[in-house]
């Protein structure tokens, strides 16, 4: 059952209608161990849903309209949205076409995505008035309420829309290049050493932000601080006192700064 406080009954799970409907539903474990939360169904995967949908039909994929979604007890169950097979030879060639520009320029499509991106959120931080990320305890609840509702329905709603569009551009890539491999050196690229290598990945802000993090670490041990974070288990006790010390405040004021980026 989709317990009441999710709020969205349309994805509450019928056992005689959905396994008719679709046949298959997979338990999503990625994302779903532990079960979500309402607050974590209702702000992240409603619009992740959404956005594989919209993925689906911007790229007019051949074979699928996206997925659909049920919650049973928090665990999310996916299942594809199948096209028939006149739609699919209806799609494909439109398809061809809207995979172009992501094989021929793929930064010329994702630079712009990005962009909007940032700066969408660094709107709406700034028509809010934060520019410090402790500015966020400056709103009232009801300013709060309505941030979180501008950001829900807005930023996040467009960051699943083009991370999903993003995601299935790059799969379908990632596809074709397999099926170039298998045929030009006859060998599965999943188990060939030398695919894998140049599969490795590149400096994505992922990444950068996973080394700006290591580096906080870090400069805690270079400023003599690892006794505040292993003698304090409470958050705002620890923040307290690195606040009484300059090597304390220094590492505060590149904390914040990170924030202000990255939080």
């Amino acid at each position: 059952m989709l317990f009441p406080a999710y709020g969205m009954s349309f994805y509450e799970f019928d056992d005689e209608k959905d396994i008719a409907s679709y046949g298959v539903l997979m338990c999503d474990k990625v994302h779903c161990v532990p079960p979500m939360t309402p607050l974590y169904f209702y702000v992240g995967w409603y619009w992740y849903t959404h956005g594989i949908r919209y993925a689906a039909e911007t790229l007019c994929l051949p074979t699928s309209k996206g997925w659909d979604t049920r919650i049973v007890n928090g665990y999310q169950y996916i299942t594809a949205i199948r096209t028939t097979h006149e739609e699919a030879q209806f799609r494909e060639p439109l398809f061809r076409e809207r995979i172009k520009p992501f094989i021929e320029d793929f930064d010329g499509v994702w630079e712009p995505l990005k962009r909007e991106l940032v700066d969408s959120y660094s709107n709406l931080k700034k028509a809010r008035g934060m520019d410090k990320w402790e500015d966020i305890k400056k709103l009232s609840n009801i300013d709060l309420l309505t941030l979180m509702n501008d950001f829900v329905f807005n930023v996040d709603r467009r960051e699943a829309e083009i991370h999903m569009l993003m995601m299935v551009a790059t799969y379908y890539l990632f596809g074709s290049l397999q099926k170039t491999w298998r045929e030009l050196f006859g060998m599965e690229a999943a188990v060939d050493p030398e695919y894998q290598t140049l599969m490795a990945g590149f400096d994505s802000k992922q990444f950068q932000v996973d080394k700006l993090i290591w580096n906080l670490g870090n400069r805690v041990r270079e400023l003599g601080l690892e006794d505040v974070f292993l003698s304090i288990k409470d958050n705002e006790q620890i923040l307290a006192k690195l606040e009484e010390s300059e090597a304390g405040r220094q590492w505060l004021k590149e904390y914040k700064h990170f924030l202000k980026e990255n939080g």
